[in-house]
């Protein structure tokens, strides 16, 4: 979802690692992230805000809150527009944002109309850059298209200034909550998601076969096609998606027990087409109509699901949960090969769980692309045989917290076995999208720490900790590499077991300090995050590179660990002449300075922007 500024128009953002819960929707694997909208202010009042700072960032904020009207109705506009020329080379942004929402109440109906969405056009940035840039302050601000090798045969192709991506996708929501009775609540969303948008990027990488410019497709082109070169060319990836839903849930409680039961049915269609467009020539049959690739897509999910808790004494909840999910995913109207195809799931994911209190205190089809299905003897696809299988996953979790007065203590022990988890090969595609594939068997344990303290009424202490293995017990990959003496192509198998999963660092740890007094607010965040992988070859890449001659461009695959430091303070000027209240700002981030990666992914790393200062004001009438 590309969506701007969505922290300005929520009230909560509800992140959870692991199996999701069945309440928040369609089951997720990996974990869930759960975001609440806001509500109307049944106070009216105006806001506008502007704030400026570095790399030439500006953004402009207004909201309008109507109030309570005739105790029945409420109003709330926001908009919001953010530009900026971005940190990395030719990576500028243009931002702007919407959110309308409209409230009734009645006795016991209540009807909210949500719109909103966050218009985009910005300069493409999706490629990384060598580690050795990473400390290099100049280097580290490189935009490439395309790039690899190394040594005496580095290349580089530098981002076009005509490289944009341009897209919107507007939410239309109709939230209902019915209360039945002191026990029975009743609630529905109904929504529709539209989207269009399109991606412009340098495609003179390819030859004339590759647009499909050929004579099979009534093109007359001058030498071969699948070896012509082509120059200065821009390639077109657009995108049109509909999805529509509706998300009923029931709750019963009698506060002894509670009853959650819900369902969801989604349907989501998209287009996908690709065009090319000669700044200088090309065939004389070209058109702006002809599309190279053109295809659609279906995704429909339907799931039920009942959730039970029972508080058995004061001390003592169990939970029971059971979630049945359904999901069809299909491709069609495929334009050249006919790569047509539909496939089914069916999954039931049942969870139980027992709270005691000890105490009270405490795929790219643009350039051909082979499907991902087993071949039949003919050639053909078999649809019914994914290459890429559903992941499965059991989780075992015990966790407690402990409180008294301003001390706040909790710990939490994990352990996940996965059979088929899709997991980051370190590979991207040509499009910055990490290519994934099945790992036979792995495992995901860890300890997470959490706490808060108060100090007096004006300082609070927050941090978290999070210690973890992440390992493949069981797969392999192929890597294909030339050899040394006879230099042919050969494909071999590599074993993976007890490497590393790459992306998952083992430590993370997060602190905040707050001040807050009358009108002053001072919050200090930091972060380390600790070293991974970038692919799944673990610290046996160099051993590997020399076994099989250099099978690829790069030698470091460790994104090193970091630190990195954040700082926020306001001051909040009350009741000044016609105002109610005058808010001025500063933020700096990344305060010492670092030159980290922030990810990586492969070859290619994912730099930090270095400091920077953000100031700005935002004014508030009754």
């Amino acid at each position: 979802m590309d969506f701007n500024d969505i922290l300005g128009n929520t009230d909560l953002i509800q992140v959870q690692r692991g199996t999701g819960n069945a309440v928040f929707g369609y089951p997720a694997v990996g974990g869930a992230i759960n975001i609440v909208t806001s509500t109307a202010s049944m106070n009216p009042e105006f806001i506008f805000g502007s704030s400026m700072g570095g790399f030439n960032t500006r953004k402009y904020n207004v909201s309008y809150s109507s109030g309570l009207i005739n105790r029945k109705y409420a109003f709330t506009a926001k908009f919001s527009k953010t530009l900026s020329s971005g940190y990395r080379e030719k990576s500028w942004v243009d931002f702007s944002s919407f959110y309308l929402s409209l409230l009734r109440f009645d006795d016991l109906l209540s009807t909210q109309f949500n719109i909103y969405g966050g218009p985009i056009s910005d300069g493409l940035a999706y490629t990384g850059m060598p580690k050795s840039y990473i400390k290099n302050k100049a280097l580290r601000k490189s935009n490439y298209s395309d790039w690899g090798g190394r040594g005496d045969d580095f290349y580089s192709v530098s981002r076009r200034n005509e490289e944009k991506e341009n897209f919107s996708q507007p939410h239309f929501e109709i939230l209902n909550e019915y209360k039945l009775s002191s026990n029975i609540r009743v609630n529905s969303a109904l929504f529709l998601i539209l989207g269009k948008g399109f991606f412009d990027y340098d495609g003179s990488w390819a030859p004339y076969s590759y647009y499909r410019l050929t004579s099979e497709n009534g093109f007359t082109v001058t030498g071969n096609p699948d070896t012509l070169p082509l120059s200065n060319v821009l390639t077109r990836a657009q995108v049109e998606n509909r999805q529509w839903g509706w998300i009923p849930r029931v709750k019963i409680s009698d506060g002894h027990t509670e009853l959650n039961l819900g369902a969801e049915i989604r349907f989501h269609n998209s287009l996908h087409w690709g065009a090319v467009n000669f700044a200088n020539g090309g065939p004389s049959q070209l058109t702006p109509d002809f599309k190279y690739y053109s295809y659609e897509a279906s995704k429909n999910m339907f799931s039920a699901f009942g959730n039970y808790s029972w508080q058995v004494k004061n001390n003592l909840r169990l939970l029971w949960e059971v979630q049945l999910a359904y999901s069809k995913y299909k491709i069609y109207n495929e334009h050249f090969i006919d790569n047509s195809f539909a496939v089914s799931h069916v999954f039931l994911n049942p969870k139980f769980g027992v709270n005691y209190i000890l105490d009270e205190r405490t795929a790219e089809a643009s350039g051909g692309a082979t499907p991902q299905f087993a071949v039949n003897s003919t050639g053909s696809y078999k649809y019914e045989d994914p290459l890429v299988l559903p992941e499965t996953m059991s989780s075992l979790e015990i966790g407690g917290i402990y409180r008294k007065d301003l001390l706040e203590l909790s710990a939490n022990a994990y352990y996940m076995i996965f059979a088929n988890e899709i997991v980051k090969n370190g590979q991207l595609d040509r499009f910055g999208s990490p290519v994934t594939g099945n790992v036979s068997r792995t495992n995901h344990a860890g300890l997470e720490f959490s706490g808060s303290y108060r100090l007096q009424d004006d300082f609070r202490f927050l941090g978290n900790l999070t210690l973890s293995t992440n390992k493949i017990i069981d797969g392999s990959t192929f890597i294909k590499y030339k050899d040394a003496l006879t230099r042919v192509k050969t494909t071999t198998e590599i074993d993976l077991s007890g490497n590393k999963i790459s992306g998952f660092p083992g430590f993370l740890c997060n602190f905040q300090a707050i001040y807050e007094k009358e009108n002053i607010f001072v919050q200090l965040t930091s972060r380390f995050n600790g070293s991974f992988y970038s692919d799944n070859f673990d610290e046996s890449l160099a051993n590997l590179q020399n076994t099989y001659n250099n099978f690829l461009d790069y030698d470091d695959n460790k994104n090193d660990a970091f630190f990195t430091a954040d700082i926020f303070a306001s001051y909040l000027f009350k009741d000044v002449d016609y105002l109610k209240s005058i808010k001025v700002y500063m933020q700096i981030n990344n305060i010492f300075n670092t030159l980290y990666s922030q990810n990586a992914v492969g070859k290619e790393f994912f730099p930090g922007a270095e400091r920077n200062l953000l100031t700005g004001i935002q004014l508030t009438l009754d």
